[in-house]
């Protein structure tokens, strides 16, 4: 089965603009081709090529995605290293290439290098981020719990002021009943012992006034019987 390829090419005397077509020739000898050619004012590199199954299909997708830098034909205007990434993205899962036969110019090595040290960094502030995020979201909780504490020991301690008073109302409400209760029975008894004693005091009273009485009587009756 013949192969077939999906390239980009660089042109030495435009640096802006790049060749995107297919091929069933090997991409190199496709590029030395159009150098050769009398038309050309520049030498064509290889940049970037793919293998891939059906490449006439691939080149109408890769114009389609690329259109809005095209300039005429084939060409387009930008550079070689986004236009690659464009491609894969789109071309690995349309043909579901699970192990793509890729190939890069120095050039686009050096680029994905310097953009795998970018993403890297980047990951790296991201992460560094997370666990900034992380101590921070901790320091809020440690202070939201801080607070909640201190909310609840000065609830606590209002509550206890509080029931405190409360108890001490009541405790008060009840001595004043109990005294009033006391002093009412108190009194109730009080009068009962004075009229006990007022009765007692009456008895003792007329029985000591009969006896008085009693005497003068016999003391009279005595005197008489003397004359």
């Amino acid at each position: 089965m013949e192969k077939q390829y999906v390239y980009i090419f660089s042109i030495s005397d435009k640096p802006d603009l790049i060749k995107v077509g297919r091929t069933s020739k090997n991409p190199h000898i496709r590029a030395n081709d159009l150098s050769r050619n009398t038309a050309a004012t520049g030498k064509f590199s290889v940049e970037w090529f793919m293998e891939v199954p059906d490449a006439e299909l691939a080149e109408k997708v890769a114009h389609f995605k690329l259109k809005e830098y095209h300039s005429n034909k084939e060409y387009f205007s930008t550079k070689p290293f986004p236009a690659y990434h464009i491609l894969e993205k789109f071309l690995i899962p349309l043909f579901e290439l699970e192990q793509p036969k890729i190939e890069y110019s120095e050039s686009i090595k050096d680029e994905i290098k310097k953009d795998n040290l970018a993403l890297k960094y980047e990951n790296r502030l991201k992460l560094q981020q997370e666990e900034f995020t992380i101590i921070e979201d901790e320091e809020i909780k440690q202070k939201n719990r801080k607070e909640r504490i201190k909310n609840a020991e000065e609830e606590s301690e209002e509550f206890t002021s509080l029931e405190r008073k409360k108890r001490i109302e009541n405790a008060t409400e009840i001595s004043i009943e109990l005294s009033k209760k006391y002093n009412k029975e108190e009194r109730g008894e009080r009068i009962k012992k004075f009229h006990e004693q007022a009765k007692e005091y009456t008895l003792s009273e007329r029985e000591e006034r009969i006896r008085n009485a009693t005497e003068k009587l016999r003391q009279f009756s005595e005197g008489g019987n003397d004359k």
